[in-house]
């Protein structure tokens, strides 16, 4: 073999693997991203096991559906199964995340400084080859925040990392908004929510934005920064309605220090994400 016919085939050889790893290097990056609609539990950023089987649980009771996940970690139901008490408009739109054409992933972002409970955030729009048009949604879930909370048991269900999901896919999928101004107390998106708590006859809330006042903490008895969501529910017995407050300290659900003054709560303590999508919904 001469030289002119050995040098050819190392420049055949090195032709062909570069076409190969241009061919492999554009394969994996369309492989890198693949739109997948329904609601999952994020690989990158899971709950614990022990927040898993506690959210799981909380959203079969408030939607009576028999909720698994899959090892994918895609959050599913057997539609042939009859759904178990629960309420119907929880399980409504708990089937339309499912179902739907729209992406919503659960992440847990315990002790972030940023998110108090819960947020939600459109990383996405997407547009497929037909020129169909759908969302890709983080939900963001610090659990520790609530376990902060304190006060009576229906008032914790009323307000738990389940509940909250059904808050923010209440603003994704019927882009229902917070309070709009200061006449608005409650804001549309927890009204509607108000009416899957009375579905399950559990407390309904009063006011978006907790109150707060300084307070002794029951630990050390020092002074600190008190929130306060309350809650109202009908005593059947007395035929009168009662109130339930949650209380939580404040500097261990936000950052003060990142604040201006340590007197000021975050205009919205119950995060939502700054983009425009949101804030239009």
């Amino acid at each position: 073999m001469n030289g002119n016919t050995l040098n050819r085939q190392i420049l055949y050889v090195v032709a062909t693997l570069l076409g190969l790893c241009c061919f492999s290097s554009a394969y994996t990056q369309d492989l890198t991203y693949r739109f997948q609609p329904g609601m999952r539990i994020s690989k990158t950023r899971p709950a614990t096991a022990r927040q898993l089987r506690g959210l799981m649980r909380e959203l079969a009771f408030l939607s009576g559906l028999d909720l698994k996940v899959d090892p994918n970690g895609s959050i599913l139901f057997d539609h042939k199964l009859a759904p178990l008490g629960g309420s119907v408009i929880a399980r409504e739109l708990l089937t339309s995340a499912i179902d739907g054409s729209d992406s919503f992933s659960v992440e847990s972002v315990n002790h972030s400084p940023q998110i108090a409970f819960a947020q939600i955030e459109a990383i996405l729009d997407y547009t497929n080859g037909a020129n169909q048009r759908a969302n890709e949604w983080a939900i963001r879930i610090d659990f520790t925040d609530f376990a902060q909370l304190r006060g009576y048991t229906d008032a914790l269900r009323a307000f738990s990392p389940g509940t909250n999901i059904l808050h923010e896919l209440i603003h994704a999928i019927l882009k229902l908004p917070d309070p709009e101004g200061p006449d608005d107390r409650l804001g549309r998106c927890e009204r509607y929510l108000n009416l899957i708590r009375a579905e399950l006859r559990l407390p309904l809330r009063q006011q978006y934005l907790p109150k707060n006042r300084f307070a002794r903490s029951p630990e050390s008895l020092s002074q600190i920064l008190q929130g306060e969501f309350n809650f109202t529910h009908e005593d059947r017995n007395l035929k009168t309605e009662k109130q339930s407050l949650l209380t939580f300290n404040i500097a261990l659900v936000v950052d003060l220090e990142r604040r201006k003054s340590n007197m000021l709560l975050p205009p919205d303590l119950v995060a939502r994400s700054s983009r425009p999508l949101i804030q239009k919904r």
